[in-house]
């Protein structure tokens, strides 16, 4: 008992701030509607109410179902698959 528990995880009262510790992807610049989603218009920021950093690979490629606004935290809502 001494040594605690063998696995890592966050404790109850981190538990609170996880979505604003955690990042989403982030417009980096002004995405217009229609246009197609490259690696240089994204980047990540806080809070992570977006979609997380580990799905930029299936972000990348998608088009702007409407304009996204620089610094606007993307969702899947904004997006869509060909």
């Amino acid at each position: 008992k001494a040594l605690g528990c063998p696995w890592k995880q966050p404790g109850a009262c981190e538990m609170t701030n996880l979505v604003f510790m955690r990042r989403s992807i982030v417009a980096k610049c002004f995405i217009s509607a229609g246009e197609v989603v490259t690696e240089d218009m994204l980047t990540f920021k806080r809070p992570a109410t977006g979609i997380p950093p580990r799905e930029m690979d299936r972000a990348i490629g998608c088009k702007a179902k409407h304009d996204i606004e620089e610094d606007q935290i993307v969702t899947w809502s904004m997006l869509e698959r060909d």
